[in-house]
C-alpha cells in the first residue's frame, strides 16, 4: 500500500488531536468541542485525500484515529467512553468519503450533507444506546442539548469544512517512517495518559 505512511501519519495526528485538544475541550467547554473537533479531523482527512489522491483516504485515516481512540477500552472505566468517540470518528470519515472526497466540486450543500450525515448517524447510534438503558451526556439535557448539535454546531462545521475543502493546499513534505511511528506512539500514549 503506497499511501500507508500518509494514512498512518494523518490518522495518528487526528487521534493525537482527539486525545489532547478533544479531551480538554470536552472537559472545560463541552459545547465548543463539537464546533472544533470535526473541522480538525476534516483537515487531516483532507490532507490525506490531497496527498494520496485516494477517494478512500478519509475513511482510512478515520479508521486509524478510531483505533487509537479504542485503546481506551483497556484503561477506561466504561467502554462507552471509548466506543462513542470511535463511532463518531468513523461516521465522520464515511460521510466525508460519500459527499466530499469523491465529488469533483466541493459545494456548501455537499459540506452540509457530510456534516449532517455523520451527526444524524451518531444521534441514531446514541438513541439505540439510550433505548438499551445507557445514560448519555448529549441526550441528558433533552432537546436543549440536541438542538445546538444539529443546528449551530452543524452549520459552523459545514462552513469550516467548506473553507478547508476549497482553500486547503496540499502539504508537501517527505514522511519518514520514524516520524510516522513517533506520531502514532505519541497518539497512543496521549490516549492512555489523558
Amino acid at each position: 500500500m503506497k499511501n500507508l505512511k500518509d494514512i498512518l501519519f494523518f490518522g495518528a495526528l487526528w487521534g493525537l488531536a482527539e486525545a489532547t485538544l478533544g479531551f480538554i475541550l470536552h472537559l472545560v467547554a463541552a459545547p465548543i468541542a463539537g464546533l472544533v473537533m470535526f473541522p480538525i479531523g476534516f483537515f487531516f482527512m483532507w490532507q490525506a485525500r490531497l496527498r494520496t489522491d485516494s477517494v478512500y483516504a478519509p475513511i482510512q485515516i478515520a479508521a486509524v484515529a478510531a483505533s487509537i481512540k479504542l485503546v481506551n477500552l483497556f484503561v477506561a472505566p466504561l467502554w462507552i467512553t471509548a466506543t462513542n468517540p470511535a463511532i463518531a470518528i468513523l461516521l465522520e470519515g464515511g460521510f466525508v468519503v460519500v459527499f466530499l472526497a469523491s465529488a469533483k466540486r466541493k459545494t456548501p450543500i455537499r459540506c452540509l450533507l457530510s456534516t449532517y450525515g455523520w451527526r444524524l448517524g451518531y444521534l441514531a447510534f446514541l438513541f439505540v444506546l439510550l433505548s438499551a438503558g445507557f445514560k448519555l451526556r448529549l441526550l441528558d439535557g433533552g432537546w436543549a442539548s440536541v438542538f445546538p448539535f444539529v443546528t449551530i454546531d452543524a452549520l459552523v462545521n459545514a462552513a469550516l469544512v467548506f473553507i478547508i475543502a476549497k482553500y486547503s493546499l496540499k502539504f508537501e513534505f517527505d514522511l519518514k517512517p520514524a516520524l510516522v511511528g513517533a506520531t502514532a506512539v505519541a497518539a497512543v500514549i496521549a490516549t492512555v495518559v489523558v
